[in-house]
């Protein structure tokens, strides 16, 4: 059974106006103010849904929305780049980073005190993670960046950094703590065009309850995950990953780190091309205690195929991370062999084949968990970019579809706790050039949605 309506809340408007005075060191958030506050009562819609109040105009005006956007409890906590600059002939230096935060019950938007770094982060190689207690934030802080002349004197990639580096800010303190660097180079000049080092790739993996895991695409050790105990900030290397496997195969999965070798079979891998292929696609499990990778179930798969190079792979992570990725093997050409399409059981040891969904020629589902036993799937067409929510028939057979949410959702959907979302709106993405999105942003109860919109 579905998980009962959640009980109805209460959004509020934003806090708009004016900055008020931000005291350097303050361990309180800065509010916006000075007595022109417009605020909006409206309850959780019935169909589990509430519009939420748009930024104020001066976190628009500059990146604090467009970098690390993380799901923390019923908030989302904004990270981006500093909004004080000054000019250094055809550079500039950035003095200060930028974090806002969105409370979701209140509607109330505020700007956080100032994290403890040096520089800001670099924008582009920025990971954030939620783990229940903190919002970690790691990246590369950046000295100086170039200025495009070409676009209208935009910042380019950072060209002056120093190493990659994290924080730590708690909701329920309000402060930021620092939590040092990695116990190794992270920034090899070997990898950059120029004898300038550029700032690391980060690609987050996810937060396993004791650790936060990422991997750093430009890493001395580039065949390894990065992983950081924010409690004790003790920074840990993994063994290397198996070959075939890139960040876009990595996952979260029932709370275990799994990687799965896409290309393994195929001769397509992303990362370490030379190596030979599996015959085998098989999932990768990390051992948390050792660091190293423990060979987990293999990929069912139709051996008597006389074209296996025709077909695309990928596996989907979930949302959250407790719940299971899905693996997806589609034809490229129309008729060449049926789409496979498996969810990942890492307590069993197995991969468990869903049913076809009708419709959708080469889906990506994203798995959502709600409640104990229900589940429920954020689905996008690879070909045609429909998009729909489906839920399993109880005989596990088939599916029944649920109407999507407004606009592009997949990818964009921000997790909170309790299978509740935040959904960007087009006002938050001025930079985006889709312009599908909702005009406003949207706060969801996945649970009530589809329970009021699932077929009897």
């Amino acid at each position: 059974m579905l998980r009962r309506a959640l009980a109805a809340g209460v959004v509020l408007g934003v806090l708009v106006g004016a900055c008020g005075a931000e005291e350097s060191g303050a361990p309180r958030p800065v509010r916006f103010g000075g007595g022109e506050e417009a605020r909006i009562a409206a309850e959780l819609r019935a169909d589990g849904t509430a519009v939420l109040p748009d930024p104020p105009a001066v976190a628009m005006t500059e990146e604090g929305l467009r970098s690390a956007a993380i799901g923390a409890g019923s908030r989302v906590v904004f990270f981006g780049r500093s909004s004080e600059e000054r000019a250094e002939g055809r550079r500039f230096r950035r003095n200060s980073s930028e974090a806002w935060e969105l409370d979701t019950t209140s509607g109330a938007w505020r700007r956080l005190p100032e994290p403890p770094l040096e520089y800001p982060l670099e924008r582009l190689g920025m990971a954030g993670f939620w783990t229940g207690r903190e919002v970690v934030i790691v990246g590369t802080p950046c000295a100086r960046v170039h200025l495009d002349e070409e676009v209208g004197d935009e910042p380019t990639a950072c060209s002056e950094g120093g190493p990659l580096s994290a924080v730590a800010w708690s909701p329920g303190t309000e402060r930021w703590r620092a939590l040092g660097s990695p116990p190794a180079p992270v920034l090899p000049e070997r990898y950059a065009s120029s004898r300038r080092p550029r700032a690391v790739h980060l690609f987050p993996v996810g937060w396993t309850g004791r650790e936060v895991v990422m991997w750093p695409s430009d890493a001395a050790r580039e065949r390894a995950l990065l992983l950081l105990d924010p409690v004790t900030a003790r920074w840990r290397w993994s063994e290397p990953v198996p070959a075939r496997i890139s960040p876009s195969s990595i996952c979260l999965s029932e709370g275990r780190v799994v990687g799965v070798p896409i290309g393994g079979a195929l001769g397509s891998g992303v990362l370490a091309s030379e190596d030979r292929p599996e015959p085998q696609v098989r999932a990768y499990v990390l051992d948390e205690a050792s660091l190293a990778w423990e060979p987990g179930p293999a990929v069912p798969r139709d051996t008597g195929r006389t074209s296996p190079q025709m077909f695309w792979e990928e596996v989907v992570c979930p949302y959250p991370p407790d719940a299971a990725a899905v693996y997806v093997g589609a034809p490229f050409l129309a008729g060449e062999a049926p789409l496979t399409l498996l969810r990942l059981d890492v307590a069993g040891g197995r991969w468990e084949p869903l049913p076809p969904m009708p419709g959708l020629a080469v889906p990506r589902a994203r798995e959502v968990r709600i409640g104990e036993q229900q589940r429920v799937y954020v689905v996008v067409d690879r070909g045609s970019g429909r998009e729909v929510l489906v839920v399993p028939t109880p005989d596990g057979g088939g599916w029944r579809e649920v109407p999507p949410f407004l606009g592009p959702t997949f990818g964009s959907l921000i997790p909170l706790d309790g299978a509740r979302f935040v959904l960007p709106g087009r006002r938050w993405r001025q930079w985006d050039t889709r312009t599908q999105a909702p005009p406003e942003a949207l706060l969801v109860d996945l649970g009530t949605w589809v329970e009021r919109h699932l077929p009897q």
